[in-house]
């Protein structure tokens, strides 16, 4: 099961009617990171080793991410409803995120509603369970 971390620049990440990153904006900032690439499908393997294609519009990676850099995972940050979302990230991927968002306004926030700092630490912690 996965946990997912949002740069959104809603209180909390699910808020309905929070100011939204714009696709335009999420692009405009991938093309000015020299460490960021678009990537419009996610590459996956099939049993026999084929390569299947799943398109993913307004998916970047981050090509300087030391697990991918040696032949592992890619960090890969997906666009979805005004935020940007990543799968279970580790902390160098959360101080990335972090650093995505001072640039696009915005917070680093998982969906238990703890917000992540520079140093990819939780530094608030929100519980959505007892609110």
């Amino acid at each position: 099961m996965s946990y997912e971390v949002f740069i959104t620049r809603a209180s909390y990440y699910s808020q309905a009617d929070a100011p939204e990153i714009s696709k335009d904006e999420w692009e405009a900032y991938v093309k000015s990171d020299p460490e960021m690439e678009m990537e419009r499908y996610a590459g996956s393997k099939v049993v026999q080793g084929e390569a299947i294609s799943n398109p993913k519009e307004h998916s970047a990676v981050w090509t300087e991410y030391s697990l991918s850099r040696q032949g592992g995972d890619k960090a890969r940050f997906e666009y979805s409803n005004g935020s940007i979302v990543v799968n279970d990230p580790d902390k160098e991927i959360l101080r990335k995120m972090y650093t995505i968002s001072r640039s696009l306004e915005a917070n680093v926030q998982g969906t238990n509603g703890e917000d992540y700092g520079p140093e990819g630490n939780i530094i608030t912690s929100h519980d959505k369970f007892n609110d």
